[in-house]
Parts: structure tokens; C-alpha cells; sequence
């Protein structure tokens, strides 16, 4: 049966400056709900008189409801729309925010840290498809980039603002500030955005059983080979993330004061890339933007493997090399992202869940794997980023003519 085309997107009656704004701010509220609380999981343990490794459920929980909520949210927006779904999980994020900040014992607030990942899932989720669904692949490229460079801001800025508020106010002000970007967030969506998915869509998805898309998902090899590939760039990224505190502490003595200037240099390198990729995809075709942006990453990688093969590298050549492949991820995520929903146009919604889902859930696992490795010795840990690089680079290298 001939697939009908897309009508085109209801238009924003907003200026672009104030829809792109808003569209930052969701993506960006899941890594900062997650990472906002991390400066305060001391406090918490002696508050609730709980060792570290129990604390840290925390952060585990919220990752899991964040992942796998994803798969019933795309769907879920393909049926009934992108905003009633936006609005409707901000208001659940809202009251879960709330009960964390009320929490009276650890297990009540673990388990609102699972809520929140499950309600929050849907801002950075559904601002991926709503810019896909308004424009067209070289448009929604560079606006990805450009977003994507800023969002990076995000994993830097949160602890260092989230230790403040902490010490001045306890670490239940960190809830309550969530709450209150929650609300804002809301009632953003509420009164600036239109909805986006065209109605034969919606009509049609209602009809249409969930299991049956997904099925429809996994058939399609270029779209696994994708989505596979850009959990492997995103875990590589995110154990570097994870492990550096380790790496400056243990490995190289160096004082705590020094890891918020590690991590600005180093999501720097991801602004850097993403900033580059908004440039260059005007000029270039998406095929030669992921050579250049697996070629900067790859580079980085073999050099540092290369040099720990030798012992520790120099501290400020492990950064900048890092740095590199942060620089090479962020040419690659928006192509890819733009590439991967694109492949499905009347279900977007459900290719972003499944994408979003496999890119969390996989990632916590090697990252958690990246993190043992790292306590047997520098060079493994390096082996296996350099792995994932590969395996991605060969996921999407019998695809590359149609990127």
C-alpha cells in the first residue's frame, strides 16, 4: 500500500528564539534532575544514616525509570499527540519532585527518584521529535547541533549550582527548585506549544497496536545498527563522565578542587563539535559529517590508547584528548538523532523511545562495566571507550552511502 505523505506541521505562532528556548530547557531537564543531586548524596547518607552504596540507588532508580519509560511514551505520543503527553508527565514530574522534597525515609524517596526519571523522560524525548516534525533534515540537523552544544552546558552547571543550594539550604531545596522548574516548564508548554503531529497520524496510530510498531522498529536493520551505534558513542562519552572523579583522585592526586574545571574543559570539547557540526552541516553532506566526527573521536582515542600502553599520559593531555572525543561525539549525536527518526515519519514518537531507552539503559551498563575496569588499571578502561568507538563505526559503516 502506498504510504500517504506527511501534511505539514500545524506552524508555531511563537518567535523562534522563544520556541527554541523552550525546546532547550526540555531536553536538558532530564541529565539535570539526575546530576542536580549528585553534590548532595553525602548529606543524604548521613541523614539517613545509609551507607554510600545504598545511597546511590538514587541514581540507579532514576536512570531506570528514565530509560525504560520511553518506550511507552513515544508510542503514546504518536496516538494521542506530542502535547497532551509533554504537559501531562511535567505535571507528574511536578508532584514527584514535591514528594522527594517531603520524603521522611530513604525508600519514599527512592522510589519519587523513579518516578521522576519515568515522568521527566517525556520533555527531552518529545523536544527531539517536535523539532523533527517541523523541519526538514538539514534544518533539523543544525538545530540539533546548535541545541545539543548549549544542552551540554547542563551536566557541567548542575552539580556546581546544586552544591550551593545544597549547603545554603539543605538538600531538600534541591527538590523544591525542581519543583519550581517543573511548574515553569509546564505551563511553557501549556501556553506556547502547539501540537505538532499531523492528524491523519494521530488518527491512524490509535488504531494501531504498540507491539506491532516496535516489531516494526526491530525489523529495520538500518535503524537498529543506528540506534545500537549511538548507545555505544553515548556510553563511551558518559563513562568518561562517571569515572572522572576516580581518574583526577585516584590516578592522577589531584585535588577535588580541580574536577569542576575537568569538566567544564571537557563538556567545552562536546560545545566545541556540536557548534562545528551547526556550521559545517550547511556545507557538507551527512555522510562526510560522520566520517569527520568518528575520525576526530577516533583519533583521540588511539592517541590516548596508544600513550597508556607507555604508562599514565600527562594530565593535561588526558584532558584534551578526552576532550577530543567529546568534541567527535558531538559532531555525530544530531546526524545521527536526525537520521534515526527520520527513518520512520508517522512513528517518530516511538523511534525516539526506542532509541532513548536503549541509549540509557545500555549506557548504564557499560558504564558501570567502564567503572571496574578502571579500578584494574587505565589502559582496559581506554580499550574498551576505543571498543564501543569501533563497534559503532562498523554498526554504521555498511550504511554510510545513505547517511
Amino acid at each position: 500500500m502506498t504510504r500517504m505523505a506527511l501534511p505539514a506541521p500545524r506552524p508555531f505562532t511563537v518567535s523562534p528564539f522563544v520556541l527554541h528556548t523552550l525546546l532547550l530547557m526540555l531536553m536538558i531537564s532530564g541529565p539535570l534532575t539526575n546530576e542536580s543531586l549528585l553534590p548532595a548524596l553525602p548529606a543524604l547518607s548521613m541523614d539517613f544514616d545509609a551507607p554510600m552504596t545504598r545511597i546511590q540507588l538514587l541514581v540507579s532508580i532514576f536512570m531506570l525509570g528514565y530509560g525504560s519509560s520511553q518506550l511507552v511514551i513515544g508510542p503514546l505520543a504518536d496516538a494521542v499527540g506530542r502535547r497532551p503527553v509533554l504537559i501531562i508527565g511535567l505535571g507528574m514530574f511536578v508532584l514527584a519532585s514535591g514528594a522527594a522534597a517531603l520524603s521522611p525515609a530513604l525508600p519514599a524517596l527512592i522510589a519519587a527518584r523513579f518516578v521522576q526519571g519515568v515522568s521527566i523522560s517525556v520533555a527531552p524525548v518529545l523536544a527531539r521529535v517536535i523539532v523533527r516534525d517541523m523541519y526538514d533534515q538539514q534544518r533539523a540537523t543544525r538545530l540539533l547541533a546548535y541545541l545539543g552544544a548549549i544542552m551540554a552546558l547542563g551536566p557541567g552547571v548542575a552539580p556546581i549550582i546544586s552544591n550551593f543550594v545544597q549547603l545554603w539550604w539543605g538538600w531538600r531545596a534541591i527538590f523544591v527548585a525542581l519543583v519550581v522548574i517543573g511548574g515553569l516548564l509546564g505551563v511553557s508548554a501549556l501556553a506556547l506549544l502547539p501540537e505538532t503531529r499531523p492528524r491523519s497520524d494521530i488518527a491512524s496510530e490509535t488504531r494501531r497496536h504498540v507491539g506491532h510498531t516496535y516489531a516494526r522498529l526491530l525489523r529495520h536493520g538500518v535503524y537498529v545498527r543506528s540506534v545500537l551505534a549511538m548507545m555505544l558513542l553515548f556510553a563511551g562519552m558518559y563513562s568518561f563522565f562517571v569515572s572522572l572523579p576516580f581518574i583526577v583522585n585516584r590516578l592522577y592526586q589531584q585535588p577535588d578542587a580541580r574536577i569542576g574545571l575537568i569538566y567544564a574543559v571537557v563538556v567545552a570539547g562536546y560545545i566545541v563539535g556540536g557548534l562545528a557540526l551547526g556550521w559545517l552541516s550547511t556545507r557538507f553532506s551527512q555522510r562526510r559529517l560522520l566520517v569527520a566526527g568518528f575520525g576526530v573521536a577516533a583519533l583521540a582515542m588511539a592517541l590516548l590508547a596508544g600513550l597508556s600502553v607507555l604508562g599514565l599520559p600527562p594530565f593535561w593531555l588526558l584532558i584534551l584528548l578526552i576532550s577530543g572525543y567529546t568534541a567527535g561525539y558531538g559532531m555525530l549525536v544530531a546526524p545521527l538523532t536526525v537520521r534515526v527518526l527520520g527513518l520512520f515519519p508517522h512513528q517518530t514518537g516511538a523511534a525516539a523511545a526506542v532509541l532513548g531507552c536503549t541509549e540509557w539503559l545500555g549506557t548504564a551498563a557499560i558504564s558501570w562495566l567502564a567503572v571496574q575496569l578502571l579500578a584494574q588499571g587505565f589502559l582496559p578502561f581506554i580499550l574498551l571507550v576505543l571498543a564501543a568507538l569501533a563497534s559503532a563505526w562498523m554498526l554504521l559503516s555498511r550504511d554510510a552511502e545513505n547517511a
